[in-house]
């Protein structure tokens, strides 16, 4: 996680970054270093509805090649997840609908 936020970091060292995070062991760890401009928000336990994550995935599953598919081997969803990271990369009204939760706005 650690290198995951100094990447991140690094790649928008221009903005301010609010980074959403549910119970995960990695999230809450002592040893976590969060760069000068990154915040963390903690959702509640048992909050995946708040969780714009769980959106974006709900959307890849389901428009991007995972619904109703089989694959073959764990290489084949690799490959199609890499697929559809890169296509919903450039999808930012998308990502902005799916992840954009009035509620954010109201954060101090």
């Amino acid at each position: 996680m650690n290198i995951f936020l100094d990447q991140l970091s690094q790649k928008y060292s221009i903005h301010n970054l609010i980074i959403i995070l549910d119970g995960a062991g990695w999230h809450t760890s002592k040893s976590l270093k969060i760069p000068a401009n990154i915040a963390l928000l903690r959702l509640p336990p048992y909050s995946p509805e708040l969780n714009p994550v769980e959106h974006l995935w709900d959307y890849i599953r389901e428009q991007k090649g995972f619904n109703n598919h089989t694959f073959n081997s764990l290489k084949h969803v690799e490959d199609q997840l890499e697929l559809a990271l890169k296509q919903i990369a450039n999808e930012n009204d998308i990502i902005k609908s799916l992840c954009n939760f009035s509620w954010i706005y109201q954060l101090s």
